[in-house]
């Protein structure tokens, strides 16, 4: 066995030890051996919760560095916990130079089923909370088991509740520029809506949705910024 696997192997070990402490205070078992998804931020894998008799991972755990990355998708999805937009957030914790976000289960989306107009719909819902997604793609989407679609990853997002007219610091510039940002991220999610999931019946209608989000007011400005 080369120096570079049996270094690799040691890390995996540690890691594995790492992720095991970290749920001794918590009511979560991270399924180490289980893993169902890993990226450049972070791994996925199923949890179980602790005091569920039945032992069925019904919930993942992420685990990814616990960097402004990190605390700034847990604020969001605490924000959009009443909005029924996203995997509903089980708990979330640092341990040492790590974090973890516990989430519902849920089932992928079937790759013929149309669901463009519910995408719209969940980006129109976060949109007037001032949250962008900026990575909206059928693997950040998946459904419940009653067929509700739902978003799964806010890692990438941008909650822009402090850049537009939330402080009294800000300026009329602040503002102005703000939410000339925050329109250029809500056009992106559409356009990248259109892309993963846009069929040409479906887009007509979600043209009006996408002029209605567009239209976002600055709440100090005299008048909106022209587009």
């Amino acid at each position: 066995m080369s120096l570079e696997r049996v270094l690799q192997h040691c890390i995996n070990e540690l890691r594995d030890i790492i992720r095991s402490r970290t749920c001794m205070d918590h009511h979560w078992k991270i399924n180490n051996n289980d893993v169902i998804g890993e990226g450049k931020f972070g791994v996925v894998s199923t949890a179980t919760n602790k005091g569920n008799v039945a032992g069925r991972s019904r919930y993942v755990v992420k685990e990814q560095v616990a960097n402004e990355r990190f605390h700034n998708e847990v604020s969001i999805l605490r924000s959009l916990e009443k909005t029924d937009t996203t995997a509903k957030m089980m708990d979330s914790w640092v341990y040492g130079d790590f974090g973890y976000i516990v989430l519902q289960r849920l089932v992928p989306i079937p790759a013929d089923q149309d669901v463009y107009m519910d995408v719209v719909h969940l980006l129109k819902t976060i949109h007037r909370r001032n949250i962008t997604m900026l990575d909206v793609k059928r693997h950040n989407c998946m459904q419940s088991k009653d067929g509700k679609v739902l978003f799964i990853d806010f890692g990438i997002s941008e909650n822009f509740s402090d850049t537009i007219a939330t402080t009294r610091r800000s300026t009329f510039w602040d503002d102005y520029f703000g939410a000339l940002l925050f329109r250029d991220a809500v056009r992106l999610d559409m356009a990248q809506a259109k892309l993963s999931f846009g069929s040409p019946q479906m887009v007509k209608d979600g043209e009006a949705v996408f002029e209605d989000m567009t239209n976002v007011n600055c709440s100090r400005c005299k008048s909106r910024p022209r587009r």
